[in-house]
């Protein structure tokens, strides 16, 4: 090979100092020892590539040429090393972590205690936002991830899951130790749902469009809280995911069916923005989210990325 690494550093810092001597103390060469290798260069490329003049060392055109090729590839591997090296680091640093709303309070302490427990010099900064406000912060660069809804958040996502949806009614209205409700029998509920603009109402419109029937839509009210403090007054029943109902058990007031035939999900995923995909404080914390989710799943909650025959939202 005539241009190894070596040589393309001494041509390099030649014909970035136009001199032999200062490229000589520079590399901590003698100066004959650069002259040779110029000129085994020049030789064995059969081109001439400097020229020696009054004013020091100067280079052809195709000296030119040479140079900005060189350039490059030695800052290629300036950036290849440091990359490498990063990999082997302790995670530290800055990690800003978008949630969507609704599965934020099953993730976000979990995760900063793990996070400070192996790995005490990253500092873990949770926003949590609708998603919308997530995939926009994500192009702006305000997070470095986000786990959003799928089809909010696009197709750059490490893993994903599905996370299945639940009427949610008034304590007692559900009975027994694992309820499940068609899809048919919300026909007949006076529901609570959010407006248009959100996934569910869109999921479940178009579900009981296809199943016949229309929804029974009594109040339009934004937001999850206010939407449950509704339900707990028994003014209706509304639609969730499973992060949303899984602590409103009997004391709480509420009870909760799995939606079933068809089964209901929506799906979300993480993404990572581009200038955080090799950081290594980023890998830590979306191996250590990816590890949480896989945990969750394990218990039935939320059912990890694979092919299923059924209808998801997000």
């Amino acid at each position: 090979m005539i241009l190894t690494v070596i040589r393309m550093r001494y041509f390099v810092s030649i014909a970035e100092h136009g001199s032999l001597t200062k490229a000589s103390a520079e590399l901590g060469i003698a100066q004959p020892a650069l002259s040779h290798h110029i000129r085994l260069l020049e030789d064995e490329m059969n081109v001439k590539l400097m020229t020696r003049t009054a004013r020091g060392m100067e280079l052809t055109e195709a000296g030119d040429t040479l140079l900005v090729h060189c350039q490059s590839i030695l800052h290629a591997i300036q950036r290849a090393e440091h990359a490498t090296r990063e990999k082997s680091a302790v995670p530290s640093g800055d990690v800003i972590l978008g949630l969507v709303s609704s599965i934020a309070p099953i993730l976000s302490a979990r995760l900063i205690k793990t996070c400070r427990e192996k790995f005490p010099r990253l500092r873990l900064i949770l926003r949590e936002g609708d998603s919308q406000t997530l995939r926009a912060g994500l192009e702006a660069g305000s997070y470095d991830i986000a786990l959003n809804l799928s089809d909010i958040a696009g197709n750059n996502a490490p893993f994903g899951f599905r996370e299945s949806l639940y009427v949610l009614g008034p304590q007692g209205y559900f009975k027994g130790r694992k309820p499940k409700i068609a899809l048919q029998q919300l026909a007949r509920m006076p529901l609570i749902l959010p407006s248009r603009k959100h996934a569910i109402r869109i999921l479940m419109e178009r579900e009981a469009e296809r199943a016949g029937f229309q929804l029974n839509v009594d109040i339009e009210i934004e937001g999850a809280g206010s939407i449950k403090a509704a339900v707990r007054e028994g003014l209706g029943m509304t639609v969730m995911g499973w992060s949303l109902t899984a602590s409103e058990g009997g004391p709480r007031g509420f009870s909760s069916a799995l939606i079933s035939s068809p089964a209901l999900y929506r799906k979300f995923v993480l993404s990572t923005a581009p200038r955080s995909q090799t950081s290594n404080a980023v890998l830590a914390v979306q191996n250590q989210l990816a590890e949480l989710v896989t945990e969750i799943s394990a218990h039935g909650h939320w059912i990890l990325d694979e092919e299923i025959r059924t209808v998801t939202i997000g």
